[in-house]
């Protein structure tokens, strides 16, 4: 129990820390500060004169996910997740672009060998997302991480899907997969779809401590949120939950008629 408790207060921490990255590499991505114009006076000179086949910018390669642990040892718990989340973005999700080459490297690709630890992240837009992030973190047996978070576009009345997957001893997971609300009475539209994604895996079931999140406010009242040592249960039940969390919000999100103007955000529905 009190192993539990710690790793719940890892989540916290490590959650936190993921907002922190999130938001510095999110504001250099998706705002663009608007710089006055300036005109330079001409030089005409031979000198100043442009090559006439300037050299272009290498082109931009995504990063790649880790085929194996830090440690070479490991296993990299939720590879599957993040390749399956890929290939399902490249195949059913329209306008689908990456912008991860808008960030800059450092907070792409981070590594420390000396603690075996090193994260992966990559960013796209698309017709019906303002922003999707993909996060992983390889810390060998201390801990390997999945975190994804897809925003829909504001004229689209629909909620945020956050993903957080974590694994710590090679043993201990604690795992949360929610449709977070962004008003009052949005999550009563899908609540009895995820329903019964929850009632066919009771495992994942579990309540989420009042100590740490306000669950009534920032979360619809059927997130998965489990804590088990039983590693079977990454493959037999969080994927295939994984998977239908993942097409449900597709289907709910590309089913949803863009509004006039975006309903008003608030810190999320209040449940009665």
């Amino acid at each position: 129990f009190l192993l539990y408790n710690n790793m719940q207060t890892i989540f916290i921490i490590f959650t936190l820390f993921l907002l922190a990255t999130t938001w510095l590499a999110d504001s250099m991505v998706f705002s663009s500060p608007k710089r006055a114009f300036v005109p330079s006076p001409i030089d005409l000179s031979p000198s100043s004169a442009s090559p006439l086949h300037p050299s272009s910018p290498p082109a931009f390669s995504p990063p790649e996910m880790f085929t194996s642990s830090i440690d070479g040892e490991s296993e990299l718990t939720f590879a599957e997740f993040y390749h399956h989340q890929m290939s399902f973005m490249h195949s059913e999700i329209p306008g689908l672009t990456e912008v991860t080459s808008s960030v800059p490297e450092r907070f792409v690709t981070m590594s420390n060998p000396s603690k075996n630890v090193r994260i992966v992240q990559r960013y796209f837009t698309s017709d019906l997302h303002r922003k999707i992030r993909i996060l992983y973190y390889d810390g060998g047996p201390g801990a390997q991480v999945f975190n994804s978070l897809m925003y829909p576009k504001e004229c689209y009345d629909a909620p945020v899907l956050g993903i957080d997957l974590l694994q710590f001893s090679g043993k201990k997971h604690l795992t949360v997969m929610d449709f977070q609300p962004l008003h009052d009475g949005q999550a009563e539209a899908y609540e009895a779809d995820l329903r019964a994604i929850r009632e066919d895996y009771p495992e994942l079931g579990g309540k989420m401590s009042k100590k740490f999140y306000d669950e009534t406010q920032f979360f619809s009242s059927e997130l998965l949120f489990a804590r088990f040592s039983d590693p079977s249960l990454v493959m037999s039940h969080l994927f295939p939950a994984f998977k239908r969390y993942l097409r449900l919000h597709h289907n709910l999100l590309s089913s949803s008629p863009p509004l006039p103007s975006p309903p008003r955000r608030g810190p999320g529905r209040t449940r009665r």
